[in-house]
Protein backbone atom coordinates (compact mmCIF):
# COMPACT_ATOMS: atom_id res chain seq x y z
CA UNK A 1 0.00 0.00 0.00
CA UNK A 2 2.85 2.33 0.33
CA UNK A 3 4.45 1.32 -1.96
CA UNK A 4 1.17 2.51 -4.15
CA UNK A 5 0.93 5.96 -2.51
CA UNK A 6 4.71 6.77 -3.19
CA UNK A 7 3.81 5.33 -7.17
CA UNK A 8 1.48 7.72 -7.48
CA UNK A 9 2.96 11.22 -5.65
CA UNK A 10 5.53 10.38 -7.99
CA UNK A 11 3.03 10.75 -11.11
CA UNK A 12 1.22 13.52 -10.22
CA UNK A 13 4.55 15.35 -9.33
CA UNK A 14 5.43 14.34 -12.59
CA UNK A 15 2.56 15.71 -14.63
CA UNK A 16 2.97 19.01 -12.49
CA UNK A 17 6.28 19.67 -13.78
CA UNK A 18 4.73 18.48 -17.40
CA UNK A 19 1.87 21.14 -16.43
CA UNK A 20 4.47 23.70 -15.64
CA UNK A 21 7.07 23.05 -18.22
CA UNK A 22 4.12 23.20 -21.14
CA UNK A 23 2.81 26.86 -19.45
CA UNK A 24 6.51 28.15 -19.64
CA UNK A 25 7.34 26.69 -23.40
CA UNK A 26 5.49 29.41 -25.68
CA UNK A 27 7.91 32.09 -23.87
CA UNK A 28 11.40 30.31 -24.27
CA UNK A 29 11.19 31.60 -27.97
CA UNK A 30 10.35 35.10 -26.96
CA UNK A 31 13.22 35.56 -24.53
CA UNK A 32 15.45 34.44 -27.21
CA UNK A 33 14.61 35.98 -30.27
CA UNK A 34 14.56 39.62 -28.16
CA UNK A 35 17.66 38.94 -26.46
CA UNK A 36 19.43 38.49 -29.80
CA UNK A 37 17.55 40.81 -32.17
CA UNK A 38 20.00 43.54 -31.92
CA UNK A 39 22.90 41.78 -31.99
CA UNK A 40 22.03 40.34 -35.43
CA UNK A 41 20.49 43.30 -36.42
CA UNK A 42 22.91 46.41 -35.99
CA UNK A 43 25.38 44.49 -37.66
CA UNK A 44 24.56 45.55 -40.54
CA UNK A 45 23.90 49.35 -39.68
CA UNK A 46 26.16 51.56 -42.02
CA UNK A 47 28.98 52.11 -39.43
CA UNK A 48 30.64 54.67 -41.86
CA UNK A 49 27.81 57.31 -41.89
CA UNK A 50 27.84 57.27 -38.20
CA UNK A 51 31.64 57.86 -37.22
CA UNK A 52 33.77 55.26 -35.98
CA UNK A 53 31.59 52.70 -34.05
CA UNK A 54 31.88 48.84 -33.53
CA UNK A 55 28.70 46.62 -33.36
CA UNK A 56 29.23 42.88 -32.75
CA UNK A 57 28.58 40.20 -29.58
CA UNK A 58 29.92 41.43 -26.52
CA UNK A 59 33.79 40.87 -26.52
CA UNK A 60 35.51 38.30 -24.04
CA UNK A 61 37.90 39.61 -21.28
CA UNK A 62 41.42 39.86 -22.88
CA UNK A 63 43.40 37.14 -22.42
CA UNK A 64 45.21 36.21 -19.30
CA UNK A 65 48.89 34.75 -19.24
CA UNK A 66 48.68 31.45 -16.96
CA UNK A 67 51.65 30.78 -14.70
CA UNK A 68 53.71 29.19 -16.66
CA UNK A 69 53.80 32.02 -19.27
CA UNK A 70 50.99 30.80 -21.96
CA UNK A 71 47.88 32.61 -22.70
CA UNK A 72 44.61 31.10 -20.82
CA UNK A 73 41.51 31.22 -22.83
CA UNK A 74 39.75 34.44 -23.21
CA UNK A 75 36.58 34.42 -21.15
CA UNK A 76 33.16 35.80 -21.24
CA UNK A 77 31.89 38.57 -18.69
CA UNK A 78 28.89 36.94 -17.58
CA UNK A 79 25.67 38.84 -18.42
CA UNK A 80 24.16 40.86 -14.79
CA UNK A 81 21.26 37.97 -13.48
CA UNK A 82 18.90 41.19 -12.43
CA UNK A 83 18.38 44.73 -13.20
CA UNK A 84 21.13 46.86 -11.84
CA UNK A 85 19.73 48.74 -8.66
CA UNK A 86 19.60 52.60 -9.13
CA UNK A 87 21.67 55.08 -8.20
CA UNK A 88 22.01 58.88 -7.57
CA UNK A 89 25.10 59.44 -9.96
CA UNK A 90 23.12 57.39 -13.08
CA UNK A 91 22.68 58.49 -16.46
CA UNK A 92 19.03 57.39 -16.44
CA UNK A 93 15.95 57.30 -18.59
CA UNK A 94 12.62 58.03 -16.79
CA UNK A 95 9.24 57.25 -18.41
CA UNK A 96 6.49 57.61 -15.77
CA UNK A 97 3.56 57.06 -18.02
CA UNK A 98 5.15 53.51 -18.92
CA UNK A 99 6.89 52.96 -15.50
CA UNK A 100 10.77 52.83 -16.71
CA UNK A 101 13.07 53.36 -14.88
CA UNK A 102 16.23 52.20 -16.71
CA UNK A 103 19.86 53.01 -16.57
CA UNK A 104 21.61 54.82 -19.93
CA UNK A 105 24.09 51.83 -20.31
CA UNK A 106 27.39 52.86 -22.55
CA UNK A 107 29.13 50.32 -24.71
CA UNK A 108 30.28 50.01 -28.29
CA UNK A 109 28.43 47.21 -29.02
CA UNK A 110 24.45 46.05 -28.50
CA UNK A 111 25.97 43.90 -25.14
CA UNK A 112 25.51 46.87 -23.18
CA UNK A 113 21.57 46.27 -23.22
CA UNK A 114 22.45 43.70 -20.72
CA UNK A 115 22.59 46.21 -18.63
CA UNK A 116 20.25 49.12 -19.57
CA UNK A 117 18.99 50.85 -22.50
CA UNK A 118 21.83 51.19 -25.07
CA UNK A 119 22.67 54.68 -25.97
CA UNK A 120 24.06 53.99 -29.94
CA UNK A 121 27.92 55.16 -30.16
CA UNK A 122 28.70 58.00 -31.53
CA UNK A 123 25.14 59.51 -31.50
CA UNK A 124 24.64 62.68 -29.27
CA UNK A 125 24.20 62.57 -25.32
CA UNK A 126 21.41 64.90 -24.03
CA UNK A 127 24.00 67.09 -23.63
CA UNK A 128 24.28 68.10 -26.92
CA UNK A 129 22.77 69.13 -29.60
CA UNK A 130 21.69 66.10 -31.74
CA UNK A 131 19.95 62.94 -31.27
CA UNK A 132 20.39 60.48 -28.74
CA UNK A 133 19.26 57.06 -29.37
CA UNK A 134 18.44 54.64 -27.15
CA UNK A 135 18.14 51.06 -27.76
CA UNK A 136 16.10 48.95 -25.23
CA UNK A 137 14.86 45.09 -24.93
CA UNK A 138 11.17 45.06 -25.21
CA UNK A 139 10.76 41.65 -23.64
CA UNK A 140 13.58 40.60 -21.07
CA UNK A 141 12.11 39.62 -17.99
CA UNK A 142 8.67 38.83 -17.05
CA UNK A 143 6.46 42.17 -17.42
CA UNK A 144 5.87 44.43 -16.08
CA UNK A 145 9.71 45.88 -15.49
CA UNK A 146 11.18 48.92 -15.21
CA UNK A 147 13.86 48.36 -17.35
CA UNK A 148 12.62 47.10 -20.52
CA UNK A 149 10.30 48.86 -23.43
CA UNK A 150 7.54 46.33 -22.72
CA UNK A 151 5.21 49.23 -22.82
CA UNK A 152 6.64 51.65 -24.94
CA UNK A 153 3.92 51.30 -27.85
CA UNK A 154 1.08 52.75 -25.28
CA UNK A 155 2.77 56.15 -26.09
CA UNK A 156 1.19 58.87 -27.75
CA UNK A 157 2.39 62.13 -29.33
CA UNK A 158 2.67 64.70 -26.85
CA UNK A 159 3.68 62.46 -24.01
CA UNK A 160 6.70 63.81 -21.71
CA UNK A 161 9.56 61.40 -20.65
CA UNK A 162 13.27 62.48 -18.83
CA UNK A 163 16.92 61.87 -19.21
CA UNK A 164 19.01 62.26 -16.21
CA UNK A 165 22.31 62.90 -17.75
CA UNK A 166 26.00 64.16 -15.83
CA UNK A 167 23.42 65.07 -12.73
CA UNK A 168 21.42 67.16 -15.12
CA UNK A 169 17.45 66.00 -16.38
CA UNK A 170 16.28 66.92 -19.51
CA UNK A 171 12.46 66.69 -20.37
CA UNK A 172 11.33 65.29 -23.94
CA UNK A 173 7.94 65.91 -25.64
CA UNK A 174 7.12 63.27 -28.14
CA UNK A 175 6.65 64.46 -31.58
CA UNK A 176 6.67 61.01 -33.71
CA UNK A 177 5.98 58.07 -32.93
CA UNK A 178 6.02 55.10 -35.92
CA UNK A 179 7.24 51.68 -37.04
CA UNK A 180 10.43 51.25 -39.36
CA UNK A 181 12.16 47.71 -40.83
CA UNK A 182 15.17 46.78 -39.53
CA UNK A 183 17.32 48.40 -42.33
CA UNK A 184 16.04 51.65 -42.04
CA UNK A 185 18.89 53.22 -40.48
CA UNK A 186 17.56 57.31 -40.65
CA UNK A 187 15.91 57.21 -37.40
CA UNK A 188 19.76 57.50 -35.92
CA UNK A 189 21.26 59.91 -37.85
CA UNK A 190 21.73 63.31 -36.41
CA UNK A 191 19.31 66.16 -35.87
CA UNK A 192 19.35 69.84 -35.68
CA UNK A 193 17.40 70.30 -32.60
CA UNK A 194 18.19 68.38 -29.46
CA UNK A 195 16.48 64.98 -29.68
CA UNK A 196 16.15 61.43 -28.14
CA UNK A 197 14.92 58.38 -30.00
CA UNK A 198 13.70 55.55 -28.55
CA UNK A 199 14.09 52.18 -30.21
CA UNK A 200 12.97 48.45 -29.95
CA UNK A 201 11.43 45.62 -31.78
CA UNK A 202 7.63 45.71 -33.16
CA UNK A 203 5.27 43.93 -32.79
CA UNK A 204 5.31 42.60 -29.07
CA UNK A 205 7.04 39.47 -29.37
CA UNK A 206 8.76 39.80 -32.81
CA UNK A 207 12.06 41.41 -34.55
CA UNK A 208 10.36 42.17 -37.74
CA UNK A 209 10.17 45.80 -37.40
CA UNK A 210 11.33 48.54 -34.83
CA UNK A 211 9.11 50.30 -32.94
CA UNK A 212 10.56 54.35 -32.51
CA UNK A 213 9.58 56.73 -30.29
CA UNK A 214 11.43 60.46 -30.89
CA UNK A 215 10.81 62.61 -28.49
CA UNK A 216 12.29 66.98 -29.03
CA UNK A 217 13.97 68.47 -25.87
CA UNK A 218 11.72 70.65 -24.17
CA UNK A 219 12.90 74.36 -23.22
CA UNK A 220 15.40 74.05 -19.90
Amino acid sequence: MRKRSIFLMGIGMLLLLVAAAGALFPFVPIIFSDAKYLTEQLETLPVSSLGDATIGLPESSPSEPSATGATATPRQKPPEPTPIPESPGDNRLFIDKIGVSVKIAEGKDSGAMLYGAWRYPVTSTPSKDSNTVLFGHRFRYIPPNNTTFYHLDKMAVGDSFKARWSGKVYTYKVTHIGTILPTDFSVVQPTKNPTMTLITCAPLFSTKERLVVVGELLDM
